[in-house]
């Protein structure tokens, strides 16, 4: 097994993999405020001293201080966010990996201030009443999420085993309600078979804590089945994957090489926080080709993956552009149990390019139709050859032209589509 290595500040189980697209860090550096910001910090202490005590209506203190919280946050990116107690509580049951809500990948939209969705997790009630990355839901139950901070709104999405959540969902011009059912979420981090003519497939659906030793597993099993013969090919399905930790990114990309730049992260003016490199020994021969693919719902981690082994001429990738992020956040501690989730670098992959608002493009562009998924039953989905994939397996089994080429998608009279 490759080892996990920890560069400059360490790497910890520290965020939501669910409500948001991270790819974390833990951070716990302070630095005492100058003169300045000192002054500056004295103002808006009178300032909230003389709304807790003159202002016409009368304001809990921390109502008051929440909303000035609340309020530097929506000064910076998508992708930081103030935890208080509870929610930082809550964050850290979900990286256990069950909770109860719809199943689904979220973000506050910058623009619209509605809130996003990334992608639906695999086999949650959120894929099966359609719900799809880039949707944007506008209210929940009747509740608008426009003005609520992100916390607040996933309050509200969210709920006990069985209920309702009906909202109202923005889907490019169009306005639907979509029924939700909240349920109990069990996520399942690896699932892999082998398909026609010995090629492997594994689906990754998170990068948390046990990524690389499920993905690790999952080869090793399907090679075991095979006995003395060889793959063909694999097949890594980042489908939907919306990222996670960082250091469970880096190792799985070195999973796959033997040598070259897996990742470099940039701070504060664009200086070098650190770079990783490929360690030798590959859980695939280098001789044995690799198609990775992303779609929308790729971000993050996954983008990390998708564009180091693309940028090192590993893997091909198949699908369609992928979600872009390339931003790495900090979980710092607070002292009322609080977490303040912070944007505190960028990161490269090794063609030294960041995803980050452009996302990766696939060396081979494969759409699916409006809706494809809607039209196959949830029970069937599993083990379903889409065309995305079947693209894969015709690239991997020689049936198709040249990867380095933009090929179209599969002919709907031949494959179903």
């Amino acid at each position: 097994m490759k080892k996990i290595k920890t560069l400059f500040f360490s790497l910890a189980l520290a965020g939501s993999i669910f409500l948001g697209t991270p790819t974390y860090a833990f951070h716990n550096n302070t630095a005492e405020p100058t003169t300045q910001t000192q002054e500056e910090l004295r103002v808006l202490m009178e300032i909230i001293g003389r709304v807790l005590n003159n202002y016409v209506e009368e304001r809990e203190s921390q109502e008051v201080i929440d909303a000035a919280i609340d309020g530097v946050i929506k000064s910076l990116d998508k992708h930081s966010s103030y935890m208080p107690p509870k929610a930082a509580q809550d964050m850290m049951q979900e990286m256990t990996g069950s909770f109860f809500g719809i199943g689904a990948e979220v973000n506050k939209h910058k623009e619209t201030k509605y809130i996003e969705v990334v992608s639906p997790i695999e086999g949650s009630p959120a894929e099966a009443a359609g719900i799809r990355p880039g949707d944007l839901i506008k209210s929940v139950n009747g509740v608008e999420l426009k003005e609520l901070s992100q916390n607040d709104a996933i309050k509200n999405i969210r709920g006990p085993n069985g209920t309702k959540a009906k909202m109202v969902i923005v889907r490019g011009e169009e306005e639907l309600t979509i029924i939700v059912i909240r349920a109990k979420i069990q996520l399942v981090v690896v699932r892999s078979r082998m398909l026609e003519n010995n090629l492997a497939y594994v689906r990754l659906t998170t990068f948390n804590q046990i990524s690389l030793d499920k993905t690790e597993d999952a080869f090793r099993e399907l090679k075991r089945q095979l006995g003395d013969e060889e793959f063909n090919g694999a097949i890594l399905d980042l489908r939907n994957n919306p990222g996670g930790l960082l250091d469970q990114a880096i190792a799985i990309s070195d999973l796959f090489l033997d040598e070259g730049t897996i990742i470099t992260t940039r701070g504060r003016g664009g200086e070098i926080a650190y770079i990783e490199f490929a360690t030798p020994g590959q859980i695939i021969p280098s001789k044995t080709p690799i198609i990775v693919l992303i779609n929308e719902g790729s971000a993050s981690a996954s983008e990390i993956v998708a564009g180091t082994l693309q940028d090192l001429d590993r893997a091909t990738i198949v699908g369609v552009k992928s979600y872009g992020k390339g931003s790495v956040q900090s979980i710092i501690p607070l002292s009322n149990g609080g977490k303040l989730r912070l944007t505190v670098a960028k990161y490269y992959t090794a063609g030294g390019t960041t995803p980050h608002d452009v996302g990766i493009t696939p060396d081979v562009v494969v759409e699916l139709p409006e809706g494809y998924w809607d039209n196959i039953p949830v029970r069937e989905r599993r083990n379903h050859i889409d065309p995305q994939l079947q693209k894969a397996i015709d690239i991997l089994s020689n049936v198709s032209n040249a990867p380095e080429i933009d090929i179209p998608g599969p002919n709907c009279d031949e494959n179903p589509c």
